[in-house]
């Protein structure tokens, strides 16, 4: 019974989503609303980066009529996920500063915490467990925003961090959650069927990506206070990290980059993972798959490695798409070096 309730919310707000997306980018196109580049998105169409909106509300409505049902404070911590997309919407349109939106980011970590959410449960420390928390939800929240550099990969993400802590959750019996989880991954979907491929018709935009990182905070918290151990799918910080893993070790690795170069963490660049596949190596599809799978890869060894050592591995296997991008361009490098071409056409001769 429960399965056939997650597949109609992930499907209704998958239709929603669908069919929001057009009357979003139609509107754009008529007021001219789309998102400039900058270092780190260099795009020839127009597009709106307005997509989160059609997201949001494809994800909104299941919610609140979970909220509605009087349903724990677990799923009503969903619903915060609106004041951050607003605050992210004026942030697309107007332009914040970083400090006012890490202000609502912090904010949000807090209220978490004061809702019983904790990264770290640790009660005989309450100020060191709070801030834990605040800078787990600020890292997720940043880490999404971030990925969003290329068509696809930021959706694709999040629907795979749903439907795992989906799935998770509802092995747990946190049923609401679960179907908070499979809700927000049908929104997705239906907005990937506009932004996967080599051609995005809409992004999402920080009004998007943001909300993204915080569902992914709220459903990875979840699960880090659930008392359940057992089972298919083994509630720890391994699995956690796996599913995240992409875009947090992106974050701390460009952030570490650019404070030894000298510069602000918070300056655009392409330096992130997905810049490195597609400046010239692999196009954006590509690009999206690989790390889609290594994602998939990552949970599957966190699911089933021996709890003393999964996330010790997870942790490690963290540079394995880093190492990847090395691999490729030394080859690519090589095949195109005048003495490979020398051998490639004495071979043909």
């Amino acid at each position: 019974m429960e399965l056939t309730l997650y597949l109609t919310f992930a499907t209704a707000a998958c239709i929603l989503s669908i069919g929001l997306m057009p009357v979003i980018i139609h509107t754009a196109r008529e007021r001219g609303l789309f998102e400039a580049n900058d270092e780190r998105k260099i795009h020839s169409e127009q597009v709106s980066s307005f997509g989160g909106i059609g997201i949001i509300a494809a994800f909104s409505i299941p919610i609140l009529l979970l909220i509605y049902s009087g349903t724990d404070k677990a799923v009503a911590a969903f619903g915060l996920a609106i004041p951050l997309f607003l605050i992210s919407l004026l942030d697309d349109i107007f332009g914040l500063r970083v400090t006012y939106r890490f202000i609502v980011h912090a904010l949000l970590g807090a209220t978490l915490y004061l809702m019983g959410f904790s990264v770290l449960n640790l009660s005989s420390y309450p100020i060191f467990d709070a801030v834990s928390t605040i800078v787990f939800t600020i890292l997720l929240i940043n880490a999404y925003n971030l990925i969003d550099g290329i068509n696809g990969l930021a959706g694709g993400l999040g629907i795979i961090s749903a439907v795992v802590f989906g799935m998770a959750l509802a092995q747990q019996g946190q049923h609401d959650m679960a179907l908070a989880c499979f809700s927000f991954a049908g929104a997705l979907l239906g907005y990937l069927n506009f932004n996967f491929g080599k051609k995005a018709l809409i992004f999402m935009g920080d009004n998007g990506s943001t909300v993204l990182g915080y569902l992914t905070a709220v459903m990875a918290l979840a699960i880090l206070n659930s008392d359940a151990t057992n089972g298919v799918i083994v509630y720890n910080y391994a699995l956690v990290l796996a599913v995240v893993s992409v875009p947090v070790a992106d974050v701390f690795k460009v952030a570490i980059m650019r404070f030894l170069k000298g510069k602000s963490p918070f300056r655009p660049d392409r330096t992130h993972i997905h810049h490195l596949y597609t400046d010239k190596l692999l196009t954006h599809p590509t690009a999206c798959l690989l790390l889609f799978g290594w994602t998939v890869a990552q949970v599957a060894l966190a699911i089933c490695l021996p709890s003393a050592y999964s996330f010790q591995t997870v942790a490690i296997l963290t540079i394995v798409p880093y190492l990847f991008v090395k691999a490729l361009r030394s080859t690519k490098e090589l095949l195109e070096s005048p003495g490979a071409r020398w051998r490639i056409d004495r071979n043909n001769g």
